[in-house]
C-alpha cells in the first residue's frame, strides 16, 4: 500500500492533474465576408487601403512626439537644462523610431493599389490621360 493512486493518472510538478486542453480551446469565428455593389468594389478596396497606410503614417508620427517627449523628460530629470542640451539627440532618436514605424506605410498604400480589382481601374485611368505614345 505505498501508493494509493492509479499508475496512469499523470500528474504536474505541484501535484495536480493537467488541465484538459479539449475544454480550453475556443471555436474560431469565421469572419463576415464583406459585401460590395456591382463596380464599387476596386473602389472601397482602395479607399480601405489608403486609409490603413494613412493612419500608419499617423501611428507613426504620435510614436515619434511620444518618444521625443519620453526621452525629453528622461533627459530633464537626469541632469540640469538636460532637455536643452539632449533636444539634438532626443530629435534624431525619436525621428529614427517614427521612420521606422512610417516604413510600412508606402507598402500598405502599394499593397492597395496594386490588388486585382482597383490596379486594372488605375491603369484604364492612367491610360485614359496618357498621351497616344505612352500607351
Amino acid at each position: 500500500m505505498a501508493d494509493t493512486k492509479p499508475a496512469s493518472t499523470e500528474t504536474t510538478v505541484t501535484g495536480h492533474a493537467p488541465a484538459a486542453t479539449e475544454a480550453l480551446r475556443v471555436p474560431k469565428e469565421t469572419k463576415k465576408k464583406r459585401r460590395y455593389s456591382r463596380r464599387m468594389r476596386g473602389g472601397q478596396e482602395l479607399e480601405r487601403g489608403m486609409s490603413r497606410a494613412a493612419a500608419s503614417l499617423g501611428d507613426a508620427v504620435a510614436s515619434t512626439f511620444n518618444t521625443y517627449k519620453k526621452r525629453s523628460k528622461k533627459s530633464a530629470l537626469n541632469k540640469r537644462d538636460g532637455a536643452v542640451k539632449d533636444a539634438i539627440k532626443n530629435w534624431t532618436k525619436a525621428t529614427s523610431k517614427g521612420m521606422r514605424d512610417a516604413s510600412d506605410a508606402p507598402y500598405q498604400m502599394v499593397k492597395a493599389v496594386n490588388s486585382n480589382k482597383a490596379s486594372k481601374q488605375i491603369r484604364d485611368a492612367a491610360k485614359m490621360i496618357s498621351p497616344p505614345m505612352f500607351r
